[in-house]
Parts: structure tokens; sequence; C-alpha cells
């Protein structure tokens, strides 16, 4: 009887190492995982993001709600110049202004393809039509999305830096 209670304990003490090793595991690839994560975010977050406004679109008030955050870098005011797209590699993200314009609104969007660099699209709700040129151009770069207020905007910024290893 005696035998068989050591067997016993012995048998509660293999099942609880091994509960607590498994246990211990999985927290460090859950740790790991979020401090990858989190680290892409810090890195993304030192490069600065650029704003072009529309005619239709002033983005003064978006950029100075994300300086103000103190999260984000936006080293330059808002502008309509496309020229700026020329500098585009050294931005982690460009924030677009939607305009009905389409050679301006195609052409950011394709320098922002070639680049490889994220897009947000801020336009108001209902602006882009769902079955519309412009929204096939949207859904054909994998790395765009839209945004229609402020705060959707700051979750699509802090979604994306913090995914998106961007080089």
């Amino acid at each position: 009887m005696e035998i068989l209670g050591i067997i016993f304990t012995i048998r509660d003490l293999i099942i609880l190492v091994a509960g607590a090793i498994t246990g211990l595991i999985l927290t460090i690839i859950i740790i790991s995982f979020w401090l990858k994560k989190e680290r892409t975010l810090v890195k993304n977050l030192k490069r600065p993001i650029m704003i072009i406004n529309s005619a239709q679109q002033d983005m003064k008030f978006e950029a100075g709600l994300l300086r103000n955050s103190g999260f984000f870098s936006i080293p330059d005011d808002p502008s309509n110049d496309l020229r700026n797209l020329d500098d585009i590699k050294r931005y982690c993200l460009l924030i677009l202004a939607y305009s009905k314009e389409t050679a301006i609104f195609h052409s950011a969007i394709q320098a922002a393809r070639n680049s490889k660099v994220p897009v947000i699209i801020y336009a108001k709700q209902g602006e882009i039509l769902p079955d519309g040129k412009d929204m096939d151009l949207i859904r054909g770069y994998y790395l765009a999305e839209i945004a229609n207020s402020p705060l959707r905007l700051i979750n699509l910024i802090f979604s994306i830096l913090s995914v998106y290893k961007i080089k």
C-alpha cells in the first residue's frame, strides 16, 4: 500500500511539473509575440508620416490631432503638392485626403504602391462610391485602408504601424 502511495505521489509530481513547463512555454511564446509587435510599433513610430490635402478636405485639424497625441511624427504641414511624393520612401505612412480629382488621387496611390508605403485614405462617409473606379483602385492596393473619422484614423495608424514592418 505504501509503494502504491509513493507511485501516485511521483505521478502527481510529474503531472504538476509537465503542466508548469507547458504553462511557462506558452507564456514565453505569448510574451515574445507581444514584444515583437511592440518593437515593430516603436520602430515605426520613429519614422515620419506624410499627409496630403485635397481640394475638398483640409487636413490641418487631423495633423494637429496626430501631433498633439505625442505618438506620431508629422514633420511637414499637410500639403496638396504632389511633388512631395518624390520623397515618400522616407515616410512610414501616407494619409491621403480623398479627392474626386482622379489624376491627383490616382498618382498619389500609385506613388505609394511603387514605394510599398501603406496608405490611409481619409474620406467622408459615403464619399467614395462602392462600385466606382476609385474603390477598385483602393481595393487593388493591399496596403490601403479607408478612414472617415479622426478616431478611426488614429486606430488605423496604430494598427498598421504595429503589424507592418516598414523597410
